[in-house]
């Protein structure tokens, strides 16, 4: 369970980094109050509008099977839920009244997780 836990940790980290240093470089700081100048839509965010949670989730998945932990595994499903009730909806209704139309169409074009 370690090996195949910590590969899922891995990866989760791998994809939270990829979306950081993508938001890096459009000159987006991902962990400030600063408003954003660009909307990122190329590299991992061609394939989610939310990577950074989505390797969240992978990570916690690593977590709960490397200590082989149903508790830790079953944190998924509230922290998923919390994510699409509260945080994401108001991330989503802020991007649209920044980005518009833009931001509309990254929505058409590319899934919420995958």
């Amino acid at each position: 369970p370690i090996a195949a836990g910590g590969i899922f940790i891995l990866v989760g980290l791998g994809i939270i980094a990829l979306a950081f240093h993508e938001m890096r470089d459009a000159d987006n700081q991902p962990e400030t109050e600063i408003p954003i100048p660009t909307l990122v839509t190329g590299g991992i965010f061609r394939l989610s509008r939310n990577p950074v949670y989505l390797g969240m989730h992978i990570a916690l998945v690593g977590f709960g099977v490397a200590f082989d932990s149903l508790w830790v595994l079953a944190t998924v499903i509230p922290f998923h839920a919390f994510l699409s009730a509260n945080v994401i909806p108001l991330e989503e209704a802020h991007l649209e009244r920044t980005f518009d139309e833009l931001y509309r169409d990254y929505k058409k074009d590319v899934r919420r997780w995958l």
